[in-house]
């Protein structure tokens, strides 16, 4: 997509601040997800040695590690502005992979659960899971694509367990979904790059415009001879 008047690196720093703004809102509530979601299956899960090490991988990794980058990505802003935008844009996009692998990994102890209850209770979490962190990953639409895709193919392979009667409508409704995400992610990430080239476009205009009437004031107050504006009539 061409910015005319707007260097790409502009847009990029607009997008990696975006990206990092309340950024520990998602964490925090992707702690509380992970304790629900054990709460949920706890009783049902005939391997609780499998389902503790998942909660320790993801507060490990889904959690401490996060907040720590993140600690150090405001201290590196506050200090000297961000050096390297693209290391922080990769390190968002390949951060929300990992995420969507680990939750698809918790979302396999289906496993381990035999009550098809339960497996429906599983489906349906996976299913709220990847819709709620689309407002925040809308920046860069292969973070949000890399979060969705494994949790999408545990959803697929899930469906087809519950019950025979159900597998069919499970399984089209979750390719129905994450289309209906894609698709409307796509559109708003295009409407929230074009809001932010026309933000850096018009402060850029205001500001070419202050030094021009500043440059034209200084000629004029300045001036060693008299000046003046007039028309040829």
């Amino acid at each position: 997509m061409d910015h005319p008047g707007i260097a790409n690196s502009q847009i990029e720093n607009k997008l990696v601040i975006e990206s990092f703004n309340n950024f520990f809102i998602l964490i925090i509530a992707d702690f509380f997800a992970t304790l629900l979601f054990t709460l949920l299956i706890w009783n049902s899960v005939s391997n609780h040695s499998i389902l503790a090490i998942w909660v320790l991988v993801m507060i490990i990794f889904n959690h401490v590690l996060r907040g720590m980058f993140l600690f150090y990505y405001f201290q590196r802003r506050k200090r000297n502005g961000l050096l390297n935008l693209n290391f922080w844009k990769k390190y968002f996009i390949i951060n929300n992979i990992q995420s969507g692998i680990l939750w698809a990994l918790g979302g396999l102890l289906f496993l381990y659960i035999d009550d098809p209850l339960h497996r429906m209770l599983i489906f349906v979490f996976l299913t709220g899971l990847l819709g709620a962190p689309a407002s925040k990953l809308i920046t860069y639409q292969s973070a949000y694509i890399g979060f969705m895709i494994p949790i999408f193919l545990v959803l697929l392979f899930l469906s087809v367990s519950i019950s025979t009667s159900l597998s069919m409508i499970l399984f089209l409704s979750a390719i129905l979904f994450i289309l209906v995400m894609i698709f409307s992610t796509v559109n708003t990430n295009q409407l929230l790059v074009k809001t932010i080239y026309l933000e850096l476009y018009n402060s850029n205009l205001i500001l070419d415009l202050k030094r021009s009437e500043e440059s034209f004031r200084n000629t004029i107050e300045n001036a060693p001879i008299g000046m003046a504006i007039i028309s040829p009539e």
